[in-house]
């Protein structure tokens, strides 16, 4: 009796995680086998006034009033910072949840109306990690359509630019991929998961940082396979490399549960300051150090339409008209830019991000210094404007190289 009763505190845990079992097992899902059978799917995505959070976290708002269109045959990338909601959209899309509050539709379609068998036939997938099963690569790639004939294999594993690297493997095709594809590259992984999507050719492609484990050049291979299975296809993307996203139709900025900025990735640069523009040119480039001025050459600048000449403590480079420049020193960034009003001269220290807009009808010293950790870093900007005369010499030019006390003096 004594040894039964020194086992009692395990029975009762026991009992307890016995218990959570059954309540799964007794769980009910509410995404049955019946439905409308999606079929003619033209594409377009909508999401509609949606309000989401997950189910383990039900007091934290994912989405607040999310309104989101993907245009039939279009591409949307989402961009945002971490934990903004960019791959609970796919989530959505792909109802592994459905919304608090909103909808989520296809071709005008509730997805909840729809059979969720057939609304999955229509989409495909490509992740960060693509799921590869323990068997042959040929068999990996038929999962995308079980009924399809060797030479439908091969021709997509062509289009994914994957039949090369297949082909001199000593197995070829017939090569086991290990677990979860060990015995692949990550490049590789991705094209057969690349190669599995073209032949299942859905209507619909999801993309979820494709991309974002792989080297520069398995990149550059896997970016072209990419390229050519989104062309005319609804496709939605997650990435945070600008060499993915940037040749999307439209980008959408999804912040504080809303999309707050959309367009495309040329028209979002242009509002300097915007939450894309600081993604882009601020947040990539944080944590890099750098010293940094500028300065104009020569009066003949100013008065230049087509650009002007800038040292930017590397060098001397001609900045032209409406054009953006990205230069590196000391290991940091800066981004200039003349629009024929104003240089704007932006630079990235020690995880700080700044931006100096100079208006040529501003007047006086155009000294700026910033205490960021890592020393002074100066930024003199100025753009089409008269140089007045300094001390006595109408062509002197001021270099600010350090001095609190000199400068450019201005005239508008």
């Amino acid at each position: 009796m004594g040894e039964a009763l020194a086992l009692a505190p395990d029975l009762v845990k026991g009992n307890q995680m016995v218990a959570s079992v059954f309540n799964l097992l007794d769980r009910r899902t509410q995404m049955g086998d019946d439905g409308e059978v999606l079929t003619n799917v033209e594409g377009t995505i909508e999401l509609r006034g949606v309000k989401f959070s997950y189910p383990s976290r039900p007091d934290i708002l994912i989405f607040k009033d999310l309104d989101l269109r993907v245009v039939s045959g279009k591409s949307m990338a989402l961009v945002g910072q971490s934990g903004s909601g960019k791959s609970s959209v796919l989530a959505l899309l792909l109802r592994f949840y459905d919304p608090t509050v909103g909808k989520v539709m296809i071709d005008g379609i509730d997805i909840r109306k729809l059979n969720l068998k057939s609304l999955r036939e229509h989409i495909g997938l490509v992740q960060q990690e693509p799921a590869l099963f323990a068997t042959s690569i040929y068999e990996n790639i038929l999962y995308g359509k079980e009924e399809a004939s060797e030479a439908e294999v091969i021709e997509a594993a062509k289009l994914a630019n994957a039949h090369s690297f297949i082909s001199s493997l000593p197995e070829g095709y017939s090569t086991k991929v290990g677990e979860r594809g060990v015995q692949l590259s990550g490049g590789q992984k991705q094209r057969v998961a690349i190669a599995r999507a073209v032949l299942k050719n859905p209507e619909i492609l999801l993309l979820d940082e494709a991309t974002s484990a792989l080297d520069v050049e398995s990149e550059r291979i896997v970016q072209q396979a990419l390229d050519g299975l989104m062309r005319n296809r609804t496709t939605v993307m997650v990435a945070h490399r600008f060499s993915t996203i940037k040749n999307a139709d439209q980008i959408s900025v999804i912040q504080g549960g809303k999309v707050i900025e959309q367009g495309t990735h040329s028209s979002l640069l242009q509002n300097i300051g915007g939450a894309y523009f600081n993604i882009r040119y601020c947040d990539e480039l944080k944590h890099k150090r750098m010293s940094f001025k500028a300065s104009f050459n020569s009066k003949k600048d100013f008065d230049d339409h087509d650009g002007v000449e800038i040292n930017y403590g590397g060098g001397w480079a001609v900045l032209k008209f409406g054009e953006w420049m990205e230069t590196n020193y000391n290991g940091g960034q800066a981004v200039l830019r003349f629009d024929g009003e104003k240089v704007l001269v932006g630079f990235v220290v020690g995880g700080y991000c700044g931006w100096s807009v100079k208006r040529r009808e501003e007047i006086g010293y155009m000294n700026e210094y910033y205490w960021l950790g890592f020393g002074w870093v100066m930024a003199i900007v100025a753009a089409r404007l008269w140089l007045t005369r300094m001390i006595g010499d109408e062509s002197y030019v001021g270099r600010c190289a350090g001095k609190e006390d000199e400068g450019f003096k201005l005239r508008g």
